[in-house]
């Protein structure tokens, strides 16, 4: 009696494995689309070469950003002047 129970519940498990197993794949897909980050230094005086430096490194290794760096000019500095 045990093993005809047995035999009847075993398409309903099969099922039910098969939906975890589609669900759980469904959740574990890598993400395709990075984050883009744009960082600008170069004012205020503090350690920026360092720090920028660092907050860039740490977002590229986490394959997740895609990281542009562009820094200010001096003050006092125009891109136009001669």
């Amino acid at each position: 009696m045990k093993v005809l129970k047995m035999v009847q519940l075993m398409p309903i498990l099969l099922f039910i494995i098969f939906s975890l197993n589609i669900a759980i794949a469904e959740n574990c897909k890598p993400e395709t689309d990075k984050i883009k980050v744009f960082i600008v230094d170069g004012q205020n005086g503090h350690g920026w070469v360092l720090s920028s430096g660092i907050i860039a490194e740490f977002l590229k290794e986490t394959g997740r950003f895609v990281v542009d760096e562009a820094t200010s000019p001096p003050k006092g500095h125009t891109s136009g002047s001669r």
